[in-house]
């Protein structure tokens, strides 16, 4: 579909505009005239005018890379004929919408439509480009449909007879209310439309049957949506869904980022999983040939039971966390915060019996006073260290990380760089899990680790266009049948 080459002779405005995209509430204009059977719809914002684009430029000038793309989009599209000034920004309308008629042929059948402000200009845009870049168009009813196929045009047209408007359809309507009117883009897809498609495509694959079956467990999806904006320090990201049943999670306080060590490149948060994991356990029992056996003699090996004894360790407050580490791997830290600190001591003692019986060096470490069971995992160059503290269980490649959690040192809770983003994602006190991630320090490592298989995997121009991409917080909500997912990218 040629919408993301308009898109791309917009510029980056299509990207980060939306300035400031903070009331709730509307459903676009547009959706009048899409088919009530479109399974996919998405509204994006082309208006280069007023604080919307200025807030788009000023974010693209904390790149190093801005002039260069610019100069680049200028000789792209010069080479068509057209030009910013006279050609496209005139053209521009408000939005433009995107519409899938169906799933079908690789998701190739979409259509694009907007009202622009000079129909003429418009037309030419639609016609540049090499003969296979050039779009079909037709004005219907006001706006102009284009598409890389006239008869996908005619599909549209087709799916429009019955009369019936996507504005008109209830879970889309919900969908949209709940995000960001301003935002550059909002989307929705259809729940049930993705779940025909996947029946059509499993229908003759046992395997893909199983998995189905054990998917349905946990409810079939009624509709998901998504909106991104920006604002003055970064780009704010929305999404939500709707399912038949919710998933048994509730929501919680995060205080283990007070047991974590500071400097975290990454920190995943996650509440009580206990019901969960239940559940999966035996929707597979179900659903999946074989598995219940498999599993009887898993736990007969282990001599723990995984409902009984692992997964009440999930109950409460859960963190996964990501430091620098060594030069193979990076050094990673799992706490849970645990109801019984004797059951979790018997599944550390039992997985250590395991890996000794299976030839791995093991031993007794002692921290901080804490007695931390020790795992040398044979020709990896690591240990995992296990150990118990505090109402708190600690896993871990990495004895420093488990030193550091154990004492004194600095906590992620008074860590500037976690505060600053969790501050600028908005995000409540109590939520059903997030993720933190620092861009700063952590895409300079992930670029240390390409470079030692490739040392020019990184060219000096990424490094530079990176540095200002400064962190992203993200965090899961649960209001009634919905669950969103929000966020916040910050630029510095």
């Amino acid at each position: 579909m040629r919408v993301a080459r308009i898109g791309l002779l917009v510029g980056l405005a299509l990207v980060v505009s939306g300035c400031g995209a903070k009331n709730q509430g509307s459903v676009p204009a547009g959706a009048e005239f899409a088919p009530a059977s479109a399974p996919v719809y998405i509204a994006i914002s082309t208006d280069p005018q007023g604080e919307q684009w200025k807030a788009a430029d000023r974010l693209l000038k904390k790149f190093p890379g801005r002039e260069k793309l610019l100069a680049s989009f200028q000789k792209d599209i010069r080479k068509e004929g057209l030009s910013w000034e006279t050609d496209i920004k005139p053209a521009l309308p408000d939005e433009i919408h995107v519409v899938w008629t169906d799933l079908a042929d690789n998701g190739g059948n979409v259509v694009g439509y907007a009202k622009p402000k000079d129909e003429a200009k418009f037309g030419k845009l639609l016609d540049s480009g090499k003969p296979g870049e050039r779009q079909a168009h037709k004005k219907i009813d006001g706006w102009t449909v284009f598409a890389d196929k006239q008869a996908t045009i005619e599909k549209f047209e087709s799916a429009r007879s019955s009369g019936d408007s996507l504005s008109g359809v209830k879970s889309f309507r919900d969908a949209m209310k709940n995000l960001p009117k301003d935002a550059a883009a909002r989307g929705w897809v259809s729940g049930k439309a993705v779940q025909a498609e996947i029946d059509r495509r499993t229908l003759n694959n046992a395997g893909a049957q199983s998995f189905k079956q054990f998917s349905q467990t946990f409810g079939t999806l009624e509709s998901a949506s998504f909106s991104a904006a920006a604002e003055d320090e970064g780009v704010k990201v929305e999404a939500a869904y709707k399912a038949t049943k919710q998933p048994k999670v509730g929501s919680f306080s995060a205080k283990l980022d007070e047991a974590l060590p500071s400097g975290a490149l990454l920190y995943v948060s996650f509440g009580d999983l206990q019901d969960y994991l239940d559940q999966v356990l035996e929707a597979a029992d179900k659903s999946l040939p074989d598995f219940k056996r498999q599993r009887a003699q898993i736990e007969q090996a282990l001599a723990f039971s995984l409902n009984d004894d692992l997964f009440p360790l999930f109950s409460r407050e859960g963190a996964l966390a990501v430091y620098r580490g060594g030069e193979l791997v990076p050094n990673v830290l799992v706490v849970l915060r645990v109801p019984d600190e004797r059951k979790a001591q018997k599944v550390i003692d039992r997985l250590a019996a395991v890996a000794a019986l299976s030839g791995s060096d093991t031993r007794t470490v002692r921290l901080h006073g804490v007695t931390a069971k020790e795992v040398v995992v044979p020709n990896a160059g690591f240990s995992v260290l296990a150990a118990v503290s505090d109402g708190k269980a600690f896993v871990t490649n990495s004895r420093k990380a488990l030193d550091d959690a154990l004492g004194d040192s600095g906590k992620l809770a008074d860590d500037s760089a976690y505060q600053g983003s969790r501050e600028a994602s908005g995000a409540p006190d109590e939520t059903v899990g997030f993720v933190y991630a620092n861009l700063q320090a952590g895409l300079p490592y992930m670029f240390d680790f390409a470079e030692m298989s490739d040392p020019s995997a990184i060219t000096p121009d990424v490094r530079a266009n990176v540095k200002p991409l400064e962190s992203v917080f993200l965090f899961g909500k649960k209001d009634g049948d919905r669950v969103s997912l929000s966020g916040f990218l910050t630029i510095k």
